[in-house]
Order: C-alpha cells, then structure tokens, then sequence
C-alpha cells in the first residue's frame, strides 16, 4: 500500500509542476513576441520538468519506472505545436534511454516506453492542428485531450494483460497512473488556456492605450 501512496504523492508534485509551467507559458506570452522563440523555451521547460520527474521515478519493478513524463510531453505539443513537442520529446527520450532497461525483455520495455512518449507527442499535435479548432471553447476539446493518455492505457493493458495480471498491484498502479495522468491534461489544458486569454486581454488593453477608440489614431497624450 505504501508504493501506492509514493506514487499518488510523486503524481501531485508533477500536478504542482504543470500548474507552475503554466505559469511560465503565460510569462513567455506576455514577454516574447518572437513564436518561434515562444515554442523553443516553452518545449525546453517541458523538456526539463519532465527529466526532473523521470530522475525521481517509482521503481514498481525492475526496469518498470512509474512517472508522470507523458504530461510534459502532450502538453507543450499541444500547446506550443511541433517545435515545442519534439524539444520536449527529444530531452524525455534521451533521459528515459540513459537510464536503462530490464535484462530479461529490454526490447520490449524499450518498445512500450517509446510507443507511450510518442503517442503523447502525437496526441498533442492532433489535438492542436484538428480537434481544438473544431471545439474551441467546448468542453470536448478537453476531454478529446484525454484520449492522448487513454490511447497508450488501452495499448499497455491489452497487449501486456497476462504480465499486468500476474504482477500483484500493477493494474492499480496502471489504473493511478492513468486517473492522474488524465487531470493532469485537463488541468493543464485549462490553465494555458486560461493563460492565453488573459494575455490576449492585455494585448489588447495595451493596444487600447495605444490608439484613440474613435480613430484609431495614435495618442498623443504621454
């Protein structure tokens, strides 16, 4: 039982973490016009939280490393686009590879572990580039987010259900994992949805002060 507190507590600090990226999305929002320098620094941060993360992972097993690394990848794809989810990718790839794989069937915790970053980094991008701009503003983008997470759940449960059987107290950690992973997305979501909002209104009160809202003119005044 005590595994699966350890695991709940290492899901809310990376819950924590997301909030704090956020954050700092709004601040490059704010601070940097250049979009292609948005998406570099955004995709970096990602990039480090989620080595931070994967550095301190559970050891359910061996070679078995529960972490919330899926977030900061799905997260700076979807919002950030494909420059900002590859950078992202690449920093979570290379740190789940230097960290090693179990000697019975490295094949296939190399092949599932991949198979889960990408399927992040390609459910972020889906969801930027077809889902948000068909369900801007409805709750279904959110949800539709989700299905990032759900993909590589279904995947790692259907096609490793006697190993998810056998070991005692994996499908519970499974099935944690997913539940945190999921309002992980939406939380994030919200909040760098949130965030462009807000620095859209700044904008655009700052645009206000620029120009007369009659004429549209410059002002003159200061």
């Amino acid at each position: 039982m005590m595994w699966l507190i350890d695991i709940a507590s290492k899901m809310i600090d990376a819950l924590a973490m997301v909030i704090i990226l956020c954050m700092v999305y709004g601040a490059l929002l704010r601070s940097l016009p250049s979009a292609r320098l948005r998406e570099v620094l955004l995709g970096a941060a990602f990039g480090l939280a989620g080595m931070m993360v994967m550095l301190s992972p559970v050891d359910f097993a061996p070679g078995m490393l529960i972490d919330p690394r899926a977030l900061m990848v799905a997260l700076p794809a979807a919002f950030g686009g494909l420059r900002a989810g590859v950078i992202a990718w690449v920093v979570v790839v290379t740190t789940r590879l230097s960290m090693g794989w179990p000697q019975d069937n490295p094949a296939q915790a190399m092949s599932l572990a991949m198979f889960g970053i990408t399927s992040h980094l390609v459910g972020g991008l889906v969801w930027r580039w077809i889902v948000r701009r068909r369900l801007a503003g409805r709750p279904g983008s959110l949800v539709a987010l989700s299905l990032a997470a759900t993909v590589e759940f279904f995947a790692l449960v259907t096609t490793n259900l006697p190993l998810v059987l056998s070991i005692p107290g994996l499908a519970e950690v499974i099935a944690v994992q997913h539940a945190v992973r999921v309002i992980g997305l939406w939380l994030g979501a919200w909040l760098m949805m949130r965030e462009e909002a807000l620095a859209w209104h700044d904008r655009e009160n700052t645009e206000l002060a620029r120009l007369d809202p009659l004429t549209a003119v410059l002002n003159r005044r200061g």
